[in-house]
């Protein structure tokens, strides 16, 4: 069995984004939607050894995912 996590991050900056950015405005749990963010997936064994991660556009619905 497997075991996976979702979390975010986000930037306090404002550069100029390329159209294939994954850093964009959407939900944070952070309550910091004036902030860019990723979504970080990260799959785990039951003992808690990461055994892979993706990095997904910050506007990633969590249900989508």
């Amino acid at each position: 069995m497997l075991l996976y996590d979702l979390t975010s991050t986000y930037f306090e900056s404002d550069p100029a984004f390329e159209p294939e950015d994954k850093r964009k405005f959407g939900y944070s749990r952070d309550k910091r939607n004036d902030c860019v963010q990723v979504i970080i997936a990260l799959v785990v064994t039951p003992e808690g050894f990461p055994i892979a991660y993706e990095v997904l556009a910050g506007n990633t619905a969590d249900k989508t995912t």
